[in-house]
């Protein structure tokens, strides 16, 4: 399964169209360990509501073609997944898209300085994912397709939007238990990116 980073790459979509363009200033340094782990932390103490949120701006994102584009195009290889590359694919969302997502973080972010703690459940987070992941391939044709060795942008894109399409109709408990694991997995692969030479 490639989804991973997708909740992660969303909510950095979102902080990216908070941030006014300055295309002559240079980037600040940043680490990227430490903002990973900061992001962790906060998202452990948001909410399931406001964690359903963030889940519910991508799902409504990756329901436009255009819009599912722009936030596939960030997976494909050399994609510049910088803040430019962000900006530029946020700014290829429609309006409302982009409200949503502004609106899901900034919710989750003041409920998560507010909130407690809450500790995963990962063996259960990864059953509920791969239980998800066979329910789609159940309901849609070619879902498979998009998971297989070589499967193309247009292909893997559409599986990722079969599979938030399934997710949106569980129990919330359940969808935010595996959005949870998902950004998660993929703040850590972000890390993981960022500092490998």
């Amino acid at each position: 399964m490639r989804p991973r980073p997708l909740l992660l790459i969303a909510v950095v979509i979102a902080a990216a169209l908070a941030l006014p363009a300055r295309a002559q200033q240079p980037a600040p340094a940043y680490d990227p360990v430490a903002i990973a782990d900061g992001v962790r932390q906060l998202l452990s103490r948001t909410p399931d509501r406001e964690i359903d949120g963030l889940f519910h701006a991508l799902h409504g994102a990756m329901r436009a073609p255009r819009e599912a584009d722009a936030i596939c195009g960030l997976f494909e290889d050399g994609a510049d997944r910088g803040f430019e590359g962000l900006n530029r694919a946020a700014m290829q969302l429609g309006e409302t898209s982009r409200q949503r997502f502004v609106d899901a973080i900034a919710h989750a972010v003041v409920a998560g300085f507010e909130g407690q703690p809450q500790t995963l459940d990962r063996a259960a987070a990864e059953q509920a994912l791969k239980s998800n992941g066979a329910r789609a391939a159940m309901l849609h044709d070619g879902f498979s397709a998009g998971l297989a060795e070589g499967a193309t942008s247009q292909a893997r894109c559409t599986t990722l939007g079969q599979m938030l399409d399934v997710l949106a109709q569980r129990p919330q408990a359940e969808r935010v238990l595996v959005t949870r694991l998902l950004l998660e997995q993929g703040l850590q692969q972000a890390a993981a990116q960022a500092t490998s030479p």
